[in-house]
């Protein structure tokens, strides 16, 4: 009987263990040289419940010299076993708070996500392989997964889009179970990829055009976890500012007309590059996925 209890005392405490995960992470993105961010951050995982702190800063390009450059912190707490998410201000002691609905809204702007919504004004062509190169990322090894996509506006065909996507994918990481099955759970309620969300890309994305979420989907059939992933979007150039359609876009098309950023006759509108630095089990404390004390509801 006292074996017998060691041994269900012993299986739970792995049980524990194995539902505590802490991630670090970080991400550069640069928008055609008119602003570039670095996103230094930590996620914890715990069952249904996450607490996500990042730093962001203002790395380089046009904005950078047009305000502000001191990094910025935000917290959120998504508990998906109360369907609430908390958004905190750490500088002003404030929070946000949003239900299922209002939090997919949040993530859509308003519209849909990448991947969805009406006709493509472009005729795509994609492809996906395994890449066959293997690699160590911070310690993890990976194996590398491309896809490519090509749009060609049926109305202009000398207006091209390029979009490139490469994954590396870890195999038998542990504790990645764990913060995959925590994913897999945040998208099926959400309705948008967790990553995505968390860097609020999916509704930015979604203007490069719907094909991109059908490429992302297309590389989630492989299997392993996600240890570093760079997505790179180019443009032949021709009416860029035209579909961008704001401020923001208007700069990136003056800036590149401007810039000698040609590439084999390529224009680098967008580059992502986000990879996992450390995954490591341990106690996490219950405390950190609740509203601190002193903080008010906006």
């Amino acid at each position: 009987m006292l074996r017998r209890l060691l041994l269900i005392a012993a299986l739970c405490a792995a049980i524990d263990s194995k539902a505590d995960v802490v991630v670090r992470f970080r991400s550069n993105a640069d928008m055609a040289n008119v602003i570039s961010l670095m996103m230094d951050g930590i996620e914890s995982v715990k069952g249904d419940r996450s607490h996500s702190a990042v730093t962001i800063s203002v790395d380089g390009g046009m904005m950078a010299m047009m305000g502000s450059s001191v990094p910025r912190e935000t917290i959120n707490i998504a508990r998906l076993d109360k369907g609430l998410f908390w958004e905190l201000d750490p500088q002003g002691k404030t929070f946000k708070e949003s239900t299922v609905v209002s939090h997919r809204q949040q993530l859509s702007q308003g519209g849909d996500t990448y991947g969805e919504g009406g006709e493509s004004d472009y005729d795509w062509t994609l492809q996906v392989t395994p890449s066959g190169e293997e690699q160590i990322v911070n310690g993890l090894a990976c194996k590398s997964y491309l896809g490519k996509a090509v749009g060609i506006k049926k109305s202009n065909p000398d207006d091209s889009i390029f979009i490139t996507c490469e994954q590396w994918l870890g195999q038998n990481i542990p504790a990645s179970a764990e913060v995959k099955a925590f994913q897999a759970r945040y998208a099926d309620i959400v309705g948008v990829d967790q990553i995505w969300a968390q860097e609020n890309l999916s509704s930015m994305l979604k203007g490069f055009g719907t094909e991109f979420g059908i490429l992302a989907d297309s590389l989630k059939r492989y299997e392993g976890f996600q240890v570093k992933n760079v997505i790179l979007i180019e443009s032949s150039g021709a009416g860029l500012g035209e579909s961008a359609g704001n401020t923001v876009g208007a700069m990136m098309g003056k800036n590149l007309e401007e810039g000698d950023s040609r590439q084999g006759g390529r224009i680098k509108v967008f580059s992502l590059t986000t990879e996992i630095i450390s995954i490591e089990q341990g106690a996490i404390d219950d405390a950190i996925f609740e509203i601190p004390e002193g903080y008010s509801k906006k």
